[in-house]
C-alpha cells in the first residue's frame, strides 16, 4: 500500500492533457494537493471516479486544494476523456508508471490491474490521508473527509462542504493535527497524530 503517512511526496514531472508539464515542485509549499491514481480512461469505473472527482471539484477548490489524477494513459487519451466528461482539473500522463512506483501504489486482481489510490498531501508535501479501494466509490467521501478532521480548527482559508454545513479549513497541517489511512480490503482505519504515535479506532 502505498506511501506512509507523514512522509513526503517524491518530486515529479509529467505532462498533462493539454501536453504541459507539470512539475510537482511548483506547488509544494503553495497549497494543498489531492493525487488520486487510477487505472485506466474511459473505464466505468474510473468513468465514475473522475466524474465524482468533478462533482466535488468546487468543495476542493474552496478548501484551496488542487487536484490531480494520474494514470498510464497518453495525454492524447486524457484530452479526450477530460472533454468527453468536461473534468475541470488536471489529467497526467505516467506512461512507464515511474509515478506510481514512486507513490508505491500496487497492482491488484492477481497483479493484473494497477492500483486505485488517493492521497491528500499537506501543504508542506507530506501524506497526510491514502485511501486504497478498488471501487471508485469513497476516493472524494474520503478526501474530504479527511480535510475536514484535518484543517477545522483552521480557518484561514476556504471551506470543506459537508451534508451538516461548511466547516472552516486552512492551507495545511499543523504538528498533532490527526492523519489516517483507510484500507477498504481490510475494512479497517488506523489514524495516528503526525509522528510516531499511532492509533487504531
Amino acid at each position: 500500500m502505498g506511501l506512509p503517512l507523514g512522509s513526503s511526496i517524491p518530486a515529479f514531472t509529467l505532462k498533462d492533457q493539454e501536453g504541459n508539464w507539470f512539475r510537482s515542485r511548483d506547488h509544494i509549499g503553495k497549497k494543498p494537493l489531492v493525487v488520486f491514481f487510477y487505472p485506466k480512461d474511459f473505464t466505468p469505473g474510473c468513468t465514475a471516479e473522475v466524474c465524482a472527482f468533478r462533482d466535488s471539484y468546487e468543495d476542493f477548490t474552496e478548501a484551496g486544494v488542487l487536484v490531480v489524477g494520474i494514470s498510464s494513459d497518453s495525454e492524447k487519451s486524457h484530452r479526450k476523456f477530460a472533454e468527453k466528461h468536461r473534468l475541470p482539473f488536471t489529467l497526467l500522463s505516467d506512461p512507464r508508471k515511474e509515478v506510481r512506483r514512486k507513490f508505491r501504489v500496487e497492482n491488484r486482481l492477481l497483479k493484473l490491474l494497477p492500483g486505485r489510490e488517493t492521497f491528500v498531501i499537506g501543504k508542506d508535501g507530506t501524506v497526510i490521508m491514502a485511501f486504497e479501494g478498488m471501487q471508485a466509490s469513497g476516493h472524494v467521501r474520503s478526501a474530504l473527509k479527511a480535510l475536514k478532521k484535518l484543517y477545522r480548527r483552521r480557518g484561514e482559508l476556504g471551506t470543506v462542504r459537508g451534508s451538516r454545513g461548511h466547516i472552516r479549513c486552512g492551507p495545511g497541517t499543523l504538528p498533532g493535527e490527526t492523519a489516517y489511512r483507510i484500507d477498504r480490503s481490510l475494512s479497517k482505519r488506523t489514524s495516528g497524530t503526525r509522528g510516531d504515535q499511532a492509533l487504531r479506532y
